[in-house]
């Protein structure tokens, strides 16, 4: 029984706890922390996001050894979110989100958020990727909240162009409307092939309106509205025309038996 009991608890651990299993002192270690401290309130934050499920672990942005099963051998080189020289320091976000989000991080460079940031050096709050997103648990804004994000900032008391969240609600809110459109219309094209119909020109039509849309979501990080806008809209249309051809495929000509 005493056997048993340690086989299922060994399997239950490396089940629920894939990381570590792998060798990760940082995930074997801080799973065990309570979550009202600060370091296993980021394990159960980060603890099944999009970056735990992408392999993305502790020692990608913190440093450290995660094969050292010893604090004090796995915290070398691990430096404070307050000090200059942490790869989480709020000046070197940026750089660190786009080691792996690298078109993003393009974008981001472009815009007037990352040239104060890097203009003050992280001296004063500045926005970087966590500012919308989020750190340990990431997550995407929607129309709904990305005003409230940009509140945070942009508000009559700051005088920081206090008509940004509008801008960015309306924005975001037809990136979203353009993209359930693509996806309408795909479902149109999809129907259509099955049917045995021929679909080369709704299908080219569809593809041109998923690039739009993705280059939209990519440009989005640039806050630079007009070019985003231009790209969504021009995602709409092509989406348009690939459900309309897709209709007529469906309503003029006989499909395949």
């Amino acid at each position: 029984m005493d056997v048993f009991i340690v086989i299922f608890s060994i399997l239950f651990f490396f089940t629920v706890f894939p990381a570590a299993a792998m060798g990760n002192s940082c995930i074997g270690c801080h799973s065990k922390l309570d979550q009202k401290m600060a370091g296993g309130k980021a394990f159960y934050n980060w603890k099944d996001s999009v970056h735990d499920k992408a392999g993305v672990t502790c020692d990608r942005c913190h440093g450290g050894n995660p094969a050292a099963g010893v604090p004090g051998k796995a915290h070398a080189g691990v430096l404070k979110p307050a000090d200059p020289g942490s790869k989480v320091h709020m000046s070197n976000v940026p750089t660190l989100c786009g080691e792996c989000h690298q078109t993003q991080w393009k974008e981001f460079t472009f815009s007037s958020h990352y040239k104060a940031l890097i203009s003050y050096g992280g001296k004063i709050p500045g926005p970087t990727c966590i500012t919308c997103h989020g750190s340990m648990h990431t997550a995407i804004l929607s129309p709904d909240n990305v005003a409230e994000a940009c509140r945070r900032c942009h508000n009559p008391e700051s005088r920081l162009s206090p008509n940004i969240p509008v801008e960015a609600h309306a924005t975001l809110d037809l990136i979203f409307y353009a993209k359930n459109t693509v996806k309408w219309s795909g479902e149109f094209v999809t129907l259509a092939r099955e049917k045995g119909y021929p679909v080369t020109d709704a299908a080219a039509a569809l593809k041109q309106a998923e690039e739009k849309f993705r280059l939209a979501e990519i440009k989005w990080h640039s806050f630079d509205f007009h070019e985003i806008l231009k790209l969504v809209d021009e995602s709409y249309e092509a989406a348009k025309k690939a459900k309309r051809l897709a209709d007529l495929e469906l309503s003029e000509k006989p499909g395949k038996p």
